[in-house]
């Protein structure tokens, strides 16, 4: 038992001397990488200084190159108005965006001058587009008058005819009208003023011309048949004379 519990005591002896280890070694690391975090720092900050300062001297230098400018406008000044030569600089500066301004102003303007180029462009195509249109449409429409010209011309003629034809009718119906009218005075006329025919109702006239010609049709036979009789009789007188 005692040597159970020495055993337990030396395990945890020991244990507690390895965790100690492991933390000195963990300090010693964690200490290793401050101190190499800051000497990086260092370094950087070393490296920034460098640059700094080199930069420091080129400001110098670029200062000292533009001292030149700086007496030349001294001189400019005196030669102006203005009082100082960070006024003269002000206007400059106003006039460099004036200038700037007008810059974009004008490229504003090409690019709708060139819009407006374009659109014009469409709109003379449009406008050739519609001309061929319209010249087509006015081809088709002098095909069309010619067309309706000859028509017509056709038409004029048939109506000359129609009215040349109708002009003879007429006048032909005017003879008929005056033969009927003869006749119908040749037939008595308007013996009977009862029943008078107007001068014009040549329908009735014909009618009363038709019952005269029934009326007379056995007069108008015998006086047809009566040469013929006689005729004959001479023939026979003549063969009974050369039988004798």
């Amino acid at each position: 038992m005692q040597e159970e519990k020495k055993r337990l005591t030396e395990f945890h002896s020991d244990f507690k001397m390895l965790h100690k280890k492991e933390d000195a070694d963990r300090a010693k690391r964690e200490r290793r990488a401050e101190l190499q975090r800051e000497e990086e720092k260092e370094k950087r900050l070393e490296e920034e200084f460098v640059k700094l300062m080199e930069k420091k001297e080129e400001l110098r230098h670029e200062v000292e190159r533009h001292a030149v400018y700086n007496e030349y406008m001294e001189q400019v000044v005196k030669m102006t108005t203005f009082q100082d030569a960070q006024q003269l600089t002000s206007h400059l500066e106003s006039l460099l965006q004036f200038q700037e301004h007008l810059y974009k102003k004008e490229a504003q303007s090409d690019q709708k001058v060139e819009e407006k180029k374009k659109e014009l462009a469409e709109l003379k195509e449009q406008h050739h587009l519609v001309q061929l249109q319209g010249t087509n449409q006015l081809t088709q429409l002098q095909t069309e008058l010619t067309r309706a010209l000859s028509e017509t011309s056709i038409w004029e003629k048939r109506w000359n005819h129609i009215q040349e034809t109708t002009a003879k009718k007429t006048l032909q119906l005017g003879e008929i009208k005056m033969a009927t009218l003869n006749l119908f005075e040749m037939t008595g006329g308007n013996e009977d003023e009862e029943e008078a025919v107007d001068i014009n109702d040549t329908e009735r006239q014909l009618d009363q011309v038709k019952m005269f010609i029934r009326d007379h049709e056995e007069l108008l036979r015998h006086y047809q048949t009566a040469p013929h009789r006689h005729k004959n009789e001479k023939r026979k007188e003549t063969r009974t004379k050369d039988a004798q």
